[in-house]
């Protein structure tokens, strides 16, 4: 709905586009892949650390923050952790422009692969302490 809305606002400024055109819908169901993986990385989080407060200041760090601190280091090295790391992987699903490294669908499974694991952990965890 929202980008039904958007392209008469858009079209103003010779920006609309189509559902048509090449990459157009990837980045929107994209965009909401990435809004379901990022709540599943809360269930995630939430579930290993067992405090809601604790849940909600870890995703909103590892999502929002981090990935923005990881820039800064220095070398190949940061590249590939910026590359990699959380919201940084997850987005790349919503981009238009292919980047280097990490496409679009594999940046989406890196993401997906990260909330996945906490996710097996919270499992094992809440196994064991709540037998």
């Amino acid at each position: 709905t929202a980008f039904w809305l958007a392209q008469p606002i858009l079209g103003t400024k010779d920006l609309s586009t189509s559902l048509g055109e090449p990459q157009v819908l990837r980045s929107l169901l994209g965009g909401a892949l990435y809004i379901a993986g990022s709540g599943m990385f809360g269930f995630a989080l939430g579930a290993l650390v067992r405090h809601s407060a604790g849940a909600i200041t870890g995703v909103v760090g590892l999502l929002l923050v981090l990935p923005l601190m990881v820039l800064i280091i220095p070398g190949k090295i940061g590249e590939k952790i910026t590359e990699y790391f959380t919201a940084n992987a997850g987005t790349l699903i919503t981009q238009f422009a292919r980047p280097e490294g990490l496409g679009p669908w594999e940046g989406y499974a890196v993401f997906t692969a990260e909330w996945a694991v906490i996710l097996v952990f919270a499992a094992a965890l809440m196994r064991r302490r709540d037998a």
